[in-house]
């Protein structure tokens, strides 16, 4: 198992499900490695492969002031949306001992 901390540009993206407008995905990877995952796709962006998934967690470091940054700058309205929390990782990693929890929930403290 890697984990590697990054410092991520973004956050908050426009989400592509109709039933959410924002998604937060703290994380890249996953631990948990589900056979049956459909997510596996998105480690690509580091040069992984399908078959490594379950075998890296890249973890947004900055994720909770991004969030914070992010929200400060949106419209009222627009912070009103839906926001999607995981949607191409579990939202929940055994390292969130380390981490804290999740940007929303620290974002409320």
């Amino acid at each position: 198992m890697e984990l590697v901390e990054i410092e991520a540009k973004t956050l908050i993206q426009k989400s592509k499900t109709p039933s959410n407008d924002y998604v937060i995905n703290p994380y890249t990877g996953c631990l948990l490695g589900c056979a049956y995952c459909f997510a596996s796709f998105a480690g690509r962006q580091f040069g992984r492969s399908v078959k490594e998934w379950g075998d890296y967690l890249y973890v947004k470091k900055n994720a909770v002031e991004l969030a914070r940054k992010e929200l400060a700058k949106m419209s009222e309205d627009k912070r009103g949306g839906t926001m999607l929390l995981s949607s191409v990782t579990d939202p929940y990693q055994g390292h969130e001992t380390k981490y804290r929890g999740s940007p929303v929930a620290s974002c409320a403290n």
